[in-house]
């Protein structure tokens, strides 16, 4: 398993989804299921991740001069299981072939779903693709 010696010494702030993780707590199960990896804890607290990859061709709108998004959201998939409270969800794209886009905020997680999130770009970056990381933390209902 896994121990943490001191979780304060992870970020610094004790009132986030990392202090729910105790000094004694140790990784009991590793899960695959769909789309998410995910590591269950002894205290109750999992953590989930995927990789969401993407293909921004055609599929922008204009929102404003040479400003671009894409038309659908991604990610808002299910989790494999419901979190007891709403997840800290982190998200952050990964290019893959040297375009530049931003990420713009869509709906937010709930307990069961993670949140969603659409591409933002100018017009010179087009053809944007690549992958974008989703790790969400909390305790297990």
């Amino acid at each position: 398993g896994c121990k943490y010696k001191d979780v304060r010494m992870l970020n610094g702030t004790a009132g986030n989804a990392w202090a729910l993780v105790s000094r004694k707590d140790i990784v009991t199960r590793i899960k695959e299921s769909g789309i998410w990896s995910c590591r269950m804890w002894d205290s109750g607290y999992a953590e989930c991740w995927c990789n969401k990859e993407y293909t921004d061709e055609s599929t922008s709108i204009s929102i404003a001069s040479n400003i671009y998004i894409s038309q659908s959201f991604i990610g808002g998939d299910d989790f494999p299981f419901e979190f007891f409270d709403i997840p800290a969800v982190t998200y952050a794209n990964h290019t893959t072939n040297n375009t530049g886009a931003m990420l713009w905020a869509g709906s937010p997680p709930t307990k069961t779903k993670c949140a969603s999130v659409r591409l933002v770009r100018t017009s010179d970056q087009y053809n944007a693709s690549g992958f974008i990381s989703f790790h969400a933390m909390g305790t297990m209902a």
